[in-house]
């Protein structure tokens, strides 16, 4: 398959307002139906233990401590860490359930806008030439997730809304609400990392203000992750 257009770019269709909540449906079912071909096997599928998880969140905490060492103190970093490690530790039993469901798949990794391409009724996902299995092999969360923060970020609560729930209608997946706000967190923390990796690699001192934006995200969705 050849090179598609730019302007079937998610990214450049959302900047122009032009995605209804139909396409998302489009987009949950594919994702959805790719996912349920997908689970991944055996030990393959041990990176959606709790461990593994959380030395994930703990190594992106502290990569997003060094490029922002002056302004994330210790205390604002635990506003994170907190209720995440409380989750993890609370709900060992959710994610060996999830892992014996089947919703631990070898699933897309970074699932953005930049990686999905619309045209009318045909949809493409594209994966970047290098994702490390570690971020690739994880609960369906995670690539639910790296589209809904991205959403959130944009202001699209209409268009996040209607992929949520009709991907949890074609999946079944009645825990993943439970869910969504882990891996939320987690994709916030992914990107805030990766933003201030670019930032760095482009001299380019505007991706900080994103960086940030993304870490003031993680402290959102960090503050919705249940309690109990």
């Amino acid at each position: 398959m050849g090179a598609l257009p730019d302007q079937w770019l998610l990214a450049q269709l959302l900047d122009k307002n032009k995605i209804t909540t139909n396409n998302m449906v489009g987009i949950a079912t594919k994702i959805a139906d790719i996912h349920a071909m997908s689970p991944a096997k055996d030990k393959e599928a041990e990176t959606g233990k709790p461990e593994p998880f959380r030395a994930q969140c703990d190594d992106l905490l502290f990569q997003l401590k060094r490029y922002f060492e002056a302004s994330l103190t210790q205390p604002i970093l635990d506003m994170i860490r907190h209720p995440l490690e409380k989750f993890i530790d609370d709900n060992k039993r959710l994610f060996t359930k999830r892992m014996r469901n089947g919703r631990i798949v070898l699933g897309h990794g970074a699932f953005l806008p930049e990686h999905i391409f619309l045209n009318g009724d045909v949809i493409r996902f594209i994966s970047p030439q290098e994702i490390q299995k570690k971020l690739a092999v994880l609960d369906v969360a995670n690539d639910v997730s790296s589209l809904t923060v991205e959403l959130t970020r944009l202001g699209k609560t209409e268009l996040l809304d209607s992929f949520v729930k009709q991907y949890i209608e074609i999946s079944k997946d009645k825990d993943l609400l439970k869910m969504l706000p882990v891996y939320q967190t987690y994709c916030a923390l992914k990107q805030g990392v990766k933003t201030c990796e670019l930032k760095v690699a482009q001299k380019d001192e505007s991706l900080g203000t994103l960086a940030m934006d993304y870490f003031n995200l993680a402290v959102r969705f960090s503050r919705e992750i249940p309690r109990n």
